[in-house]
């Protein structure tokens, strides 16, 4: 990488993310750190997290229901765009796919940031209200 400030960042996420066990119930929010993680992207290749999608799941593995409900407020703000989507995304993908029952007791908040990333402005409940009045016949 070129740039060192986000190679230290990315080596101190990757520190925290080991020790997480130890000093994660001393931090009073760790979702500024998941919304400054977000903001920290290099360059990925398909089929492979990149860099800093990778520090993020190390910690996201660790409270991934902490991270989902982080997700969801953040993708209602007008500021999350398509390249945190897609980072979050790529990172909820391998959630997913590693450890799979980590998201049952949030899988409402999933479903709504997969919506938003499709369509910011709906949100899940708007769309099944859309579902709902669409079938319904009077």
């Amino acid at each position: 990488m070129n740039y060192p400030e986000v190679s230290v960042q990315l080596l101190a996420v990757n520190i925290l993310a080991k020790g997480y066990s130890v000093w994660g119930p001393f931090i009073a929010n760790t979702s500024i750190l998941f919304e400054k993680l977000l903001s920290i992207q290099t360059p990925s290749y398909p089929g492979k997290l990149s860099q800093s999608e990778n520090s993020l799941y190390n910690l996201v593995s660790q409270v991934p229901e902490l991270f989902i409900s982080t997700l969801s407020e953040l993708s209602k703000s007008k500021t999350f765009g398509s390249n945190d989507y897609f980072m979050a995304l790529r990172v909820i993908d391998k959630l997913i796919s590693e450890i799979p029952f980590s998201i049952l007791d949030n899988l409402i908040f999933l479903v709504d940031i997969v919506i938003r990333a499709l369509s910011p402005k709906v949100s899940i409940i708007v769309y099944f209200i859309i579902i709902l009045f669409s079938n319904f016949k009077l």
